[in-house]
């Protein structure tokens, strides 16, 4: 359902930080108005289907309209229950969007992506076999089990295509370097490993046309061949870029994980500005100080991101990251009181910088007003002071600054 932690729970062992939440301001000076440019949908799209918020997003920024993706969970009673599927919308400004009434991507039942499509991706790219003169590119993750020991999907990368940016087709299995529609990325290729997750897949062209993917990954060795995932089996957690002439076939294009970036660096963001690769991402997720721990409710806990940090590179295999968080969460802030989810997406357009964040609220308006004016939103704080469980709905949050990235 979320772009999350794909060690999370390896992560709630562990101590130290890359990042001191307390001591890192904000580096750059983004704004945003105190309200989210999408909230979640009060009403079924269609009489089968339903979408419970929107996680994930993507955007591109093509002839003067924004393009969005993002990750949401199926919930009409007619339709399959608890399934990802991407839904997609368009805008005019970044703010005002109009969503299609059903999703571009949905699961399969008999491929290798059964378990929910997630974590879209999409880029822009030159083709002659579309009228359009140009392919839309839309890069998931997916599963078709998961993980024993983790209790997570198997995430590995797919790949549907589309000449109009809504009939989106699996590539073909003879397309596919596995001979499985859709699959264009597993583990294997980024490490020497037998098992692990690649996920969150972020796709820009560059300069010279060619197509450089960051991801986050996680690897290890099955040493016992039970396909149980022990945390001594683990050989490595952190972002890794592959580059592609075509979005099918992709080489590792980075010293796996990148270094420099954190131990726990994922769900990377992309831009490419004036000459340089410009990357946000999250870091620390899982190892929240308790002094900030007690700004977030329990049901969002370790999944909470309290902000994202920034690197540059010139090649796109060495990265150089700033210090601090280049953004970073407010508890104080409307309308994100319950902290970020998620990843965060970039765009370039009209000569801005743009970040896409999704925030988390509380669903019932009463607990809001009980915990803003208490001003720490405390575990499970309730109205009544008993404690109870934290409804949370999320939206997304848009921030910008000049492209004045010095």
């Amino acid at each position: 359902m979320l772009k999350r932690s794909l060690l999370l729970i390896l992560l709630a062992g562990c101590n130290g930080s890359n990042h001191d939440s307390q001591n890192t301001p904000p580096q750059t000076a983004w704004t945003s108005a105190n309200a989210h440019v999408i909230e979640p949908p009060t009403e079924p799209r269609t009489d089968r289907f339903e979408a419970a918020g929107y996680f994930d997003p993507t955007v591109t920024y093509h002839n003067g309209t924004y393009f969005l993706f993002a990750s949401t969970l199926r919930v009409h009673a007619d339709a399959a229950q608890g399934q990802q599927v991407i839904m997609r919308a368009v805008s005019n400004d970044g703010i005002d969007w109009t969503f299609d009434s059903d999703p571009v991507l949905e699961p399969t039942e008999d491929n290798w992506d059964t378990f929910g499509i997630e974590t879209p991706d999409i880029a822009i790219v030159p083709s002659a076999n579309c009228s359009s003169g140009v392919e839309y590119q839309l890069y998931y993750s997916s599963a078709e089990r998961l993980v024993g020991g983790l209790d997570i999907p198997s995430y590995q990368i797919g790949l549907a295509t589309s000449c109009n940016s809504v009939n989106f087709t699996r590539i073909p299995a003879q397309s596919s370097p596995y001979g499985r529609a859709g699959l264009v990325l597993t583990v294997t290729d980024l490490y020497n490993s037998t098992g692990g997750i690649v996920a969150d897949p972020d796709v820009i062209v560059m300069a010279d046309g060619s197509l450089l993917l960051s991801a986050s990954t996680l690897s290890w060795i099955d040493s016992n061949a039970d396909g149980i995932f022990q945390e001594s089996e683990q050989t490595a957690f952190g972002i890794v870029t592959a580059q592609s002439n075509d979005g099918r076939i992709w080489t590792r294009f980075s010293e796996a994980p990148i270094e420099g970036l954190g131990l726990d660096a994922q769900q990377p963001s992309v831009i490419r500005h004036n000459g340089q690769l410009h990357m946000w991402y999250t870091t620390d997720k899982g190892l929240i100080a308790d002094s900030d721990r007690v700004l977030v409710p329990i049901s969002v806990g370790a999944n909470a991101t309290l902000g994202f940090s920034h690197a540059t590179s010139i090649d796109g295999i060495v990265w150089i990251p700033t210090q601090g968080y280049d953004l970073q969460w407010n508890p104080n802030r409307a309308p994100d009181y319950f902290g970020w989810f998620t990843g965060v997406e970039a765009v370039i357009a009209s000569q801005k910088i743009q970040l896409l964040t999704t925030g988390v609220f509380p669903a019932d308006s009463a607990l809001l007003e009980h915990q803003v004016s208490n001003t720490m939103l405390r575990p499970n704080a309730c109205p009544s002071g008993d404690t109870c469980s934290v409804r949370a709905n999320s939206g997304l949050s848009l921030w910008t600054r000049s492209t004045d990235l010095e």
